[in-house]
């Protein structure tokens, strides 16, 4: 993004780097040239829990199972905000990570463990708008605002709470996900989309 400082980039690789846990795709290099930027991570043969989704797998997925890439999902982003103080603010079934078993080619749960890419790099790296049904309506709202008045920096035009609240509804959409074989909404309109936020 344009507003990204040369401190920021700074600031993040740094964290990265201090960043290591089972759950977190480990990141262990950033390099840059005149034009791009490079993050070196390490290499896992996996599939997308998107992925595991579509092809309706998590069906087969006992409760333990369930609960226990759920639960892994938290650590991920319990610890990059609680240890190096950065948050995931993108987090969607594309960034879980899941092993695959040899023999099935299939995503492998309760015995592997599941690892969250890309705590971080939202707001610094990347930034702009797309179909966030894993955010909660308002902050979508306030999101596409900012955008529509093309303030410098989307990301930091939110509100603190906004921000902090992300993950968390984030991690209960993937919960939701992994459960039902779906997207808790339907549509991503703003408006649509707050109808079917049930209190």
């Amino acid at each position: 993004p344009k507003h990204t400082k040369v401190k920021d980039v700074l600031t993040l690789a740094r964290r990265l780097l201090q960043m290591d846990h089972i759950n977190v795709l480990r990141c262990f290099e950033v390099a840059e040239d005149k034009e791009h930027l490079y993050f070196l991570y390490e290499y896992i043969v996996c599939r997308t829990l998107a992925s595991a989704v579509e092809g309706e797998e998590q069906s087969t997925w006992t409760l333990p199972q369930v609960a226990n890439v759920s639960r892994e999902c938290c650590a991920a982003i319990a610890i990059g905000a609680g240890s190096v103080g950065l948050q995931h603010l993108d987090l969607s079934p594309e960034h879980v990570l899941l092993p695959i078993d040899d023999a099935t080619g299939q995503a492998r749960v309760g015995t592997s463990f599941a690892k969250v890419f890309g705590v971080g790099l939202f707001g610094v790296v990347y930034e702009g708008f797309k179909d966030r049904v894993t955010w909660p309506p308002e902050v979508r709202q306030a999101y596409s605002q900012a955008i529509v008045q093309k303030r410098d920096s989307v990301v930091t035009s939110l509100q603190s709470h906004d921000k902090a609240r992300l993950d968390s509804w984030s991690l209960g959409t993937i919960m939701y996900t992994i459960l039902e074989g779906r997207l808790p909404y339907k549509h991503s309109a703003d408006r649509i989309l707050k109808s079917e936020v049930k209190p």
